[in-house]
């Protein structure tokens, strides 16, 4: 099956030719997290596949340390508007500070994959698709 277009939802109405192209332009747009951006192949029998956001994005964790967050939500907590936290919210205020901690830690920060060329992550989309169109 023959690709015809790909599209970035949340970057570009517009389709692009290339997946090389609509990688560049999610790697370009900086307000982009990887996780509101998805890469959309479409087939010109009229098909379409979402390309899971794993192979061009990586997770990993808001904290390197339990101290790192725990300093992080005394910081937050004690920084609060009538009891409302200021800025990302990574855990309920209202929990019990082991349950906050707890909860910081779980917290994973998505970001696109730059330890790669784009090269080597059109390559590994494309084994996908072709694997994966019937």
């Amino acid at each position: 099956m023959t690709i015809f277009a790909f599209r970035v939802l949340n970057i570009s109405p517009q389709p692009f030719h290339t997946l090389s192209d609509a990688l560049e332009a999610l790697y370009n747009d900086s307000s982009c997290m990887g996780t509101t951006a998805q890469i959309i192949a479409y087939y010109k029998n009229g098909t379409q596949l979402t390309v899971p956001n794993e192979l061009y994005t990586h997770q990993e964790p808001r904290f390197k340390s339990v101290d790192e967050a725990s300093t992080w939500l005394k910081d937050r907590n004690e920084k609060a508007v009538n009891g409302r936290p200021l800025g990302i919210l990574v855990a309920n205020p209202n929990d019990t500070f082991e349950k906050q901690l707890d909860d910081a830690m779980s917290v994973k920060d998505v970001r696109l994959i730059n330890d790669k060329p784009v090269a080597s992550i059109v390559s590994d989309i494309e084994k996908w698709l072709a694997k994966n169109h019937h």
